[in-house]
């Protein structure tokens, strides 16, 4: 029998937006299931750890835009690309795609889907306030809408609007929990590993099930609100 594929999630959002606790909140929803959290910048704190360099939002700016300016774009896809295929777990979920060299190399990847998490600015600088980023609770709004601004940040809206599902997370923790857990409801196969089957002729756009009346009724919740399509594997087999 062969080994079930693992199912990847790329999460896209703004900084501050909630994106490494969707994944918290999913690993802790997704009970019995083997799930390993993950991002784009964990390659990029290892670079910077290694040669004593601090590991400030805005050295890991530079060095993403240094990597693709020097390498060629899309230099940090590949080099997470190969860590991401060599963990063995049910579930991956990558958080902090920025560039579109990071969503085309997912989706090029069988059986991945992307979410969009998002917040209004006003909430997001209020968390950055709180300190909820180590080292950087000092910093006033006219710099946080420039560090808005920086390269790595540009592309984020327009890869959030092909994402397969968009959460927001303009409330309390506890209302973020309870759309991440509908999420998981919503994509039954993300916490029903079991069900997805393996077939050597799947191809990406073969596991796009049109969400319109499918898996969501009208645009009752902001797990719809946007989305036009979702990773259902289950559907097609």
């Amino acid at each position: 029998m062969k080994k079930m594929k693992k199912v990847i999630i790329g999460v896209v959002g703004k900084k501050l937006s909630g994106k490494g606790t969707f994944g918290m909140f999913l690993r802790e929803t997704c009970v019995g299931k083997h799930v390993v959290l993950m991002g784009f910048s964990d390659i990029l704190r290892d670079t910077l750890r290694d040669w004593d360099i601090p590991e400030t939002r805005h050295n890991l700016q530079r060095l993403a835009i240094f990597m693709n300016h020097e390498f060629g774009e899309g230099t940090l896809a590949r080099a997470v690309k190969r860590r991401l295929v060599r963990i063995d777990a049910d579930i991956v979920v990558i958080d902090g795609v920025r560039w579109l060299s990071d969503r085309d190399m997912l989706r090029k990847i069988r059986g991945c889907m992307m979410v969009y998490v998002t917040a209004n600015i006003s909430y997001r600088f209020d968390r950055r306030l709180a300190g909820q980023k180590t080292g950087e609770a000092s910093v006033s709004r006219e710099q946080f809408l420039i560090e808005e601004q920086a390269e790595p940040e540009q592309y984020i809206e327009e890869i959030g609007m092909s994402a397969d599902a968009t959460i927001e997370n303009n409330g309390t923790p506890e209302e973020f929990r309870t759309k991440v857990q509908k999420f998981c409801e919503k994509f039954q196969q993300i916490c029903s590993i079991e069900k997805i089957k393996s077939h050597e002729n799947l191809k990406p756009n073969h596991v796009k099930l049109l969400m319109n009346g499918a898996l969501c009724s009208g645009r009752e919740n902001s797990l719809c609100r946007g989305a036009t399509k979702a990773v259902f594997i289950d559907s097609i087999l």
